[in-house]
């Protein structure tokens, strides 16, 4: 309004002439350009979508991402920042949060920092035998199987060019290997199997393990440990009517993400048709419903949630990164 004060005088009279006489164009263009720097609006979300699009563009796809969450009720060395004696429940920590934003907002983003650059990078636990974490891996797989997939008339085909006939099969044998390849290389970087085969429900020890730290248990509990922290930060509990509420959820009572998922033996990468593409989907071996995706070694040494999925379709990932 500052820099088109003659629009900070319009009334709602003078709102609808506009609308009416179809001069609202301009007025709504202000509108859209201001409402992208609002968080949480369509408009601020169409320009993320846009700046992502710009990143895959230029930087080609990666080969996964992670989402990292935030268990600050749980990390006391975040809580030793705050004035005062150390608090002794969860209701005095969530107050801590309330209170203290910018430190917690400061040390998420310095903890996050140093785990990408002490651990990843410096482990580099992504790093798979002929992958290029930063190259475009997925493009040569998908071009091969997007050829698979017009095998409709073979004798046809063979009939009318026997040369051509063989290199139709040769792309779809390399297709075949590279989707082995990458269905493999998945096996290696993520899970989404649970250890355990008891599912009990808001069952947490005491302490919490997130607020443990990873190289101070010892090395014969590492495996219950890891068991203990996926089933605290890895499963998925469905609140309808909180952080799962959706225009879903309240006409089927379905969750908006998609669990439970079916239990599978094996990896596998599905491919589905749309109208003017296929787009292949990574299906996890799991044996629990309800478990995030994860590599267990971040997820083990984050000590929160820690989402992860392998890019095969630049537009899937950056729908989840929007949502």
């Amino acid at each position: 309004m500052k820099q088109n004060s003659a629009d900070a005088s319009l009334s709602i009279s003078d709102l609808k002439e506009l609308l009416k006489t179809g001069q609202s164009d301009t007025l709504m263009k202000k509108m859209s350009a201001y409402c992208a720097n609002i968080t949480g609006s369509d408009a601020y979300w169409y320009k993320r979508r846009s700046e992502l699009e710009a990143t895959f563009e230029q930087m080609k796809p990666a080969t996964a991402f992670f989402t990292f969450s935030y268990p600050d009720n749980h990390w006391d060395d975040l809580h030793s920042l705050i004035p005062g004696p150390p608090p002794k429940n969860d209701v005095k920590k969530r107050r801590n949060v309330l209170n203290n934003p910018h430190l917690f907002y400061w040390f998420f983003g310095y903890k996050l920092n140093e785990f990408l650059t002490q651990f990843l990078i410096k482990y580099s636990i992504a790093n798979g035998d002929g992958i290029d974490l930063n190259g475009n891996q997925g493009l040569p797989f998908m071009h091969m199987e997007l050829l698979a997939f017009k095998k409709i008339n073979e004798k046809a085909y063979q009939q009318e060019n026997i040369e051509s006939h063989n290199l139709f099969k040769d792309l779809i044998s390399e297709g075949e290997k590279a989707k082995q390849k990458v269905v493999e290389y998945t096996d290696t970087l993520i899970s989404a199997i649970n250890p355990r085969t008891d599912f009990v429900e808001n069952c947490v020890p005491d302490p919490h393990p997130c607020s443990l730290k990873t190289n101070k248990i010892k090395q014969e509990d590492l495996p219950k440990d890891y068991e203990d922290v996926i089933s605290c930060c890895q499963r998925h509990k469905c609140r309808l009517d909180g952080y799962c509420k959706s225009s879903l959820a309240k006409n089927t009572g379905k969750c908006k993400f998609p669990f439970p998922f079916q239990l599978e033996n094996k990896t596998k990468i599905e491919f589905k048709e749309t109208t003017n593409t296929v787009r292949a989907e990574i299906v996890l071996a799991r044996n629990d419903p309800y478990l995030n995706m994860h590599n267990p070694l971040v997820c083990h040494h984050w000590r929160g949630n820690v989402d992860m999925q392998v890019i095969l379709d630049k537009s899937a990932a950056i729908n989840y990164m929007v949502m």
